[in-house]
């Protein structure tokens, strides 16, 4: 079962990085997105 469920996890995170590799403009926002989560969540600690 777990096997299972990383294949697809893994195979969603290389579709999402080749989306952002089409499109560097996005792939930008995207960083500077979740800079802005892992920013929040120090705060919150």
């Amino acid at each position: 079962m777990r096997e299972g469920t990383c294949v697809t996890q893994c195979s969603v995170l290389t579709t999402q990085s080749k989306l952002t590799v089409q499109a560097p403009g996005y792939g930008e926002r995207g960083s500077s997105f979740g800079d802005s989560i892992l920013l929040k969540n120090r705060r919150r600690r």
